[in-house]
């Protein structure tokens, strides 16, 4: 049998934290859609479950100069009536963004006493312009492929467990 073809075809870009929110906000939602900083996310993914600490220290992690980690999404895809189904769907990432999104619209606070309303300016452009991988896919009009995609890609490893902590 011949090894199939490539789930993850697409562009994968350098993108920026400012260029999720900064931009106008879409309005064309399909039925069972969320929205987080107008990305749109899939009716039949989990919702969000990262616990507070865990988007501190994501957030907390930008600032320090790690990876902010990668986000996989179906291309966007327009018709005449708008927005195609499926079109945009985040994949992989949605923990990510939500947590952007506690810091900086919901006051999170991080270090102790950060918060994104009290960064100086400076600290500002340097969190705005943080750097993350996005891979979007080219449009899929296949749910099923979109959740083998999303499948492959969250449910491949095996969580650690708090006694591997190091």
């Amino acid at each position: 049998m011949p090894i199939p073809k490539r789930l993850l075809r697409g562009t994968t870009r350098e993108t920026t934290i400012e260029h999720l929110f900064l931009r106008e906000t879409v309005i064309d939602c399909h039925p069972g859609e969320r929205l987080i900083f107008n990305q749109f996310i899939p009716p039949w993914q989990r919702p969000e479950v990262w616990t507070q600490e865990q988007m501190r220290r994501f957030i907390e992690s930008i600032f320090l100069g790690m990876n902010c980690g990668l986000i996989v999404c179906n291309g966007l895809a327009w018709s005449g009536a708008g927005r195609m189904p499926m079109s945009g769907w985040v994949l992989d990432g949605q923990q990510r963004l939500t947590a952007l999104r506690e810091f900086i619209d919901r006051g999170m606070v991080i270090f102790e006493d950060v918060t994104y309303h009290g960064l100086s300016p400076v600290e500002k452009l340097r969190f705005h312009r943080k750097h993350f991988t996005r891979h979007e896919l080219d449009y899929i009009a296949d749910e099923s492929t979109l959740k083998d995609i999303y499948n492959r890609i969250n449910f491949g490893g095996t969580p650690h467990t708090e006694r591997q902590r190091a």
